[in-house]
């Protein structure tokens, strides 16, 4: 055998906080499984091979388990239950490490005085009280509860359009669709990660197409993504999944199809 590497004595020198011992790798690349050890400092992987002239202050035995990095939920609607109990030991368990949240068009941002509010967000339940506005504010209220996972959120359309409309299932006026281009500015603003929609839903069945590409024109320019569920799944299915990518074309956001879910009644084929 060759003689350690000088990095390999700087880490047996008391480099690693962690060794993650003899794990089947999975790393997500599409690479073949490696059986390997893993050492960490830091919080950052330092080293992947044969570490077995290396120790570490804690060592875990992954002897005939899988490692693979955190997986990451795009869509969830935890958006409450994680401010509520920020254990997250739903998601750990499964090996979800960091989650979206705010899908659908419906979830805890922005957020006013107003009941209707309790109905757009999955999950809720009076365990705290919704004593926040702005996503800014949301975002301080998650790391109040010190999520055991990684967080971000999309701004939703339902809260958009119940902030700016007395009325949300009716259509918008032009002066409207101009305050929710502003809070929704104002929320990715304050570290929101894109804009979703639910235009199936009562609160937003009448926004229309083109008020979907003004929205996506300010997304698209903070880098944002767009997660539509989409409009139709019945015999206009179709047409329901070509909304969102039209959105795409027309304004270069980033896309993400929730929901291709056509229903019995769509298009032969689709089901």
């Amino acid at each position: 055998m060759g003689h350690p590497s000088d990095s390999e004595r700087s880490l047996a020198n008391g480099g690693l906080d962690l060794i993650v011992r003899s794990g089947t790798i999975v790393d997500g690349t599409g690479a073949p499984p490696v059986t390997a050890d893993i050492g960490i400092s830091g919080g950052v992987i330092k080293k992947i091979g044969d570490l077995s002239s290396v120790t570490a202050a804690d060592e875990i035995d992954a002897t005939g388990l899988v490692v693979t990095p955190g997986i990451i939920d795009v869509h969830s609607h935890a958006d409450l239950t994680l401010a509520i109990d920020g254990r997250a030991e739903s998601a750990l368990t499964q090996g979800v490490t960091t989650v979206l949240v705010g899908n659908c068009g419906h979830g805890c941002t922005p957020l006013r005085d107003r009941p209707e509010y309790a109905s757009a967000i999955f999950g809720y339940n009076r365990s705290i009280p919704l004593d926040w506005q702005s996503t800014g504010e949301y975002l301080e209220k998650l790391r109040q509860a010190r999520p055991g996972i990684n967080v971000g959120t999309l701004v939703p359309l339902g809260n958009l359009r119940l902030t700016a409309m007395e009325d949300p299932e009716r259509s918008a006026s032009d002066d409207q669709v101009k305050q929710m281009c502003a809070l929704l500015e104002e929320a990715l603003d304050e570290g929101a990660l894109g804009f979703s929609c639910g235009l199936q839903y009562p609160d937003s069945v009448h926004t229309r197409s083109e008020e979907l590409d003004e929205f996506n024109k300010i997304v698209a320019a903070h880098g944002g993504l767009f997660a539509a569920c989409v409009r139709h799944t019945d015999e206009r299915a179709v047409e329901g999944i070509e909304e969102p990518i039209n959105s795409a074309a027309a304004t270069g956001v980033r896309t993400q199809i929730s929901h291709a879910m056509p229903q019995p009644g769509s298009p032969r084929g689709m089901t």
